[in-house]
């Protein structure tokens, strides 16, 4: 994966078809943010995320 570079606008979203559900366990929920933190958060001044 590439780094995001600073001061660069990026979309980043996460995408489901219909009605269906995002995260279907709390595992599943985990296993985004764990990675969100790792590679995305660092780079980033601030939290998008209302919910976290």
């Amino acid at each position: 994966m590439e780094p995001l570079i600073p001061n660069y606008y990026y979309h980043i979203y996460n995408r489901i078809n219909g009605s269906d559900t995002l995260f279907n366990e709390p595992k599943n929920y985990t296993f985004f943010m764990d990675r969100f933190k790792k590679y995305i958060l660092p780079p980033v001044n601030k939290n998008p995320f209302s919910k976290v």
